[in-house]
């Protein structure tokens, strides 16, 4: 995700470029690609690409944090990637709301055993006596 975040800050033209292109081949694959290209291309602005970098450099970073704590064995850590899924929940859930559909409750269900377990998990580890 950090190469992702670079390429769009660093070559926003390439990558701009990039998309434009992808929508084009996109087009060329029957109707389905077609529609999905249609959908795509006006929604190729300047102002989403900014934005896609921004969310690209907070996942990364999170990302990496996350990692090195893990492996450092630190128990926040899991606490860290726990609380990172569970601030997706209300988000999932507001767009569930909005736009209710089968994937989205399914995703939504996935997040929260996830949490639920990751917590559950840590909550137990906490528990056990150490040796």
């Amino acid at each position: 995700m950090l190469a992702v975040a670079a390429a769009l800050t660093f070559a926003p033209v390439r990558s701009d470029h990039f998309l434009r292109h992808l929508a084009a081949e996109l087009s060329e694959w029957g109707v389905v690609g077609w529609r999905l290209a249609q959908w795509l291309g006006p929604r190729l602005t300047r102002g989403i690409e900014i934005k896609a970098a921004l969310l690209a450099w907070l996942d990364g970073t999170t990302t990496l944090i996350e990692g090195i704590l893990l492996f450092s064995g630190k128990a926040w850590g899991e606490w860290l990637v726990v609380a990172g899924l569970a601030l997706l929940i209300p988000i999932e859930a507001v767009e569930c709301a909005r736009r209710p559909s089968l994937a989205r409750a399914a995703v939504l269900a996935v997040n929260a055993l996830a949490v639920a377990y990751l917590a559950r998990r840590r909550l137990r580890a906490a528990d056990a006596p150490s040796l």
